[in-house]
């Protein structure tokens, strides 16, 4: 997981909360605020990381699935709550 200047690596640094259950539908929030990046699970914030270069404009968004998974709708926000993109991906 590469945030800002941080390069987290599964062998170096300990990211066992990010192994959940995604079995039944959850909601997936990553957000940035002050030096500081989230990852919260229904409101509860499962992973935290601090970081002090530039994020820099976000150029793409990847997710992948070891087993069948499937995303019903994404969402992209301002800190201010404004969503300047949304799609659904109904059937």
């Amino acid at each position: 997981m590469q945030i800002a200047e941080k390069n987290l690596d599964r062998e170096f640094d300990d990211l066992d909360c990010l192994s959940v259950d995604l079995s039944d539908w959850l909601e997936v929030q990553m957000r940035t605020f002050d030096g500081q990046f989230e990852i919260a699970l229904s409101d509860s914030t499962i992973f935290s990381e601090t970081y002090s270069e530039p994020l820099g404009n976000l150029t793409g968004i990847m997710y992948s699935f070891f087993c069948s998974g499937k995303v019903d709708c994404l969402q992209l926000a301002e800190g201010s709550g404004d969503v300047f993109y949304q799609t659904s991906f109904e059937d």
